[in-house]
């Protein structure tokens, strides 16, 4: 249920655009802004005192705490991932870049006059919650312990939607793809299929809180070493990690594994162990049990132009966003409200 409620709160319908990771222009500065450029005022930001500007956007602006709770979404989503955590100032700068590309399709959408209704929201909420196996009463209050409100989460999902929307009026109704395209999906895949192995994958976490310090954190790490060396030597299993968290991740294809998983699993042999791996929510080691060929699903045509869709929809997105910051005003602001990118 944790891990469900997890993916709640960060919204089901994510966007590729909020997701997508791209090599991105630098923002524009104003002695870099070109001369076509309409000149901009600045709003007031209605905003508290405290509530610092982080960055501009055209004629809008991203605050500290929009900031603030976008980061903390994402590290809710690196740690449900076991995904390894970015330094504090690589966290900061990719998720500003999402914002900045949330924000411009927010915009666009205004300007083609696009709309969500609230009725829209609620049936994509719905459908989330059944998803997820819980009643909308049992969300909004996993929604309040974790110190959001619902008003805020249908805002977050309507505009995800508005994204989705975006996307779909004017790159996805314009995509074609062709028969040529099909056939060559279908023998790379045939031939990837081929050579697909699963891992049965045993995680032993010690874990660690967010807010740890350098000393509990190698504590935690000195632990791991000594139950990966303990494990390694033969020792009792069920002794060496009595103080642990073990998951069993059952069998698996490496694309279906954590990447720090994967790019572990993929060198290790049957019986080893590998690690400590550290992420997000603490130190991992892991087991590999054993490993099998897997079993393929033959896809029929409609499954095959659906991947075939998404892998050339990602590519025309990423090209997109790059020229829609190029025809945007953005200026990076730091913390004291002086500009980064000069």
């Amino acid at each position: 249920m944790k891990k469900l409620i997890c993916t709640i709160l960060l919204g089901l319908v994510i966007s590729t655009a909020v997701s997508a990771e791209i090599q991105l222009p630098p923002p524009k500065s104003e002695k870099h802004a070109t001369a076509n450029k309409t000149e901009i005022s600045i709003p007031k930001s209605s905003a508290k005192p405290l509530d610092k500007i982080v960055a501009i956007v055209n004629d809008s602006v991203i605050t500290q705490s929009e900031l603030n709770i976008a980061l903390m979404r994402f590290r809710i989503q690196l740690n449900s991932s076991h995904a390894r955590m970015p330094n504090k100032k690589s966290l900061r700068n990719t998720v500003l870049q999402k914002l900045i590309n949330q924000k411009l399709q927010l915009q666009l959408s205004k300007k083609l006059h696009l709309k969500i209704t609230s009725e829209q929201v609620t049936t994509e909420i719905e459908k989330i919650a059944k998803r997820n196996h819980v009643t909308i009463a049992e969300l909004q209050q996993k929604l309040k312990e974790r110190g959001y409100t619902y008003s805020d989460y249908r805002q977050l999902i309507s505009d995800q939607m508005m994204i989705a929307l975006v996307q779909r009026r004017l790159l996805a109704s314009k995509l074609t793809i062709s028969k040529t395209e099909i056939a060559a999906f279908k023998q790379k895949l045939q031939a990837r299929t081929q050579q697909v192995k699963q891992y049965q994958v045993e995680d032993i976490l010690i874990p660690l809180a967010s807010n740890a310090t350098a000393r509990q954190i190698r504590a935690a790490k000195s632990k791991a070493l000594s139950i990966k060396k303990q494990l390694q030597a033969g020792g009792n299993f069920k002794a060496a990690t009595r103080s642990t968290t073990i998951n069993e991740l059952g069998w698996r294809g490496l694309s279906d594994l954590p990447d720090l998983f994967a790019n572990a699993v993929k060198k290790m042999r049957k019986g080893s162990y590998a690690g400590p791996l550290q992420a997000a929510n603490g130190f991992h080691i892991i087991h590999l049990s054993d490993t099998r060929a897997s079993p393929t699903k033959k896809l029929n045509d409609k499954e095959i132009q659906e991947l075939v869709f998404k892998k050339k929809f990602s590519k025309v997105l990423k090209d997109w966003l790059v020229q829609l910051r190029h025809t945007a005003y953005i200026k990076i602001l730091d913390n004291n409200g002086a500009n980064d990118s000069d």
